[in-house]
């Protein structure tokens, strides 16, 4: 299985080795299925969440789902979108690799995955949206009470982030890159269903702010120490504000 590999994370895609690891790693894991699991799930979250004693348990599941989703979606956009190669996503075909913490360090692969040639977004990225996402999201809404579409969006933050990314590095004509963005743009699938990846992020284009903004916010801010992270909607929120007022206190004072 490294073999397999090899040739791709000995070249352009380096940057995601360390998020990659084989069944013979000897670190803590979990079973893949078992993050689908509310028991397996609530001992990792009481364990991450150690380091924010009391704190809004929303906030931590949150911020516990960033680690895995930055963890699992970087190295499996990076192989799909600029070497069409379909690393294994599915939950009972990886492991989780954890932290003392309880957070995600790496993605455990039972197999190295193998070369494909999509014709869709929709074939693309379905096993990682149906077979990995779904699930973990359904789980981590259910033992925690955080809201499905927060959690989502911090995916919709990777994934576009990954798209960007990889259009950045000289892979804009890449038929994956081509396909990310499709996927991102697009509000329903082709079988009808919402697209929960539809449109995560959105560029300031004003005057005085521009940016990389989330349409969704985080709720990290909930937990005391966690500043707004910087792509926050709500600090855009609070600036308009403010800006009106300025505008008001500007035209009572005329």
């Amino acid at each position: 299985m490294t073999n397999a590999l090899a040739p791709l994370l000995d070249g352009p895609l380096a940057f995601i080795r360390p998020k990659i690891a084989y069944a013979d790693d000897p670190r803590e894991a979990v079973r893949g299925v078992d993050l689908a699991e509310g028991d397996v799930l609530r001992d990792l979250l009481s364990r991450f969440a150690a380091a924010y004693p009391g704190q809004d348990r929303r906030a931590v599941a949150s911020l516990w789902s960033k680690w895995l989703f930055a963890v699992v979606l970087e190295p499996v956009l990076a192989t799909s979108m600029r070497a069409d190669w379909a690393l294994p996503v599915a939950l009972g075909d990886i492991g989780l690799i954890l932290t003392a913490d309880g957070r995600a360090e790496a993605l455990k692969l039972d197999h190295a995955g193998a070369p494909f040639a999509p014709v869709s977004a929709e074939q693309r990225f379905a096993a990682l949206i149906d077979d990995h996402l779904a699930p973990v999201v359904g789980a981590l809404a259910r033992t925690s009470g955080i809201t499905p579409r927060v959690l989502w969006s911090n995916a919709g933050n990777y994934f576009e982030h990954a798209v960007r990314s990889a259009e950045q590095s000289g892979s804009a004509a890449c038929p994956g890159v081509i396909h990310g963005k499709e996927l991102l743009a697009s509000r329903t699938r082709p079988d009808g269903r919402s697209n929960p990846l539809f449109a995560p992020i959105y560029y300031l284009d004003e005057p005085g702010r521009t940016g990389r903004r989330r349409r969704i916010c985080c709720i990290r801010y909930l937990i005391p120490g966690q500043a707004y992270c910087g792509v926050c909607p709500i600090v855009r929120q609070e600036q308009a504000c403010r800006d009106t007022n300025e505008r008001q206190e500007a035209g009572a004072r005329a």
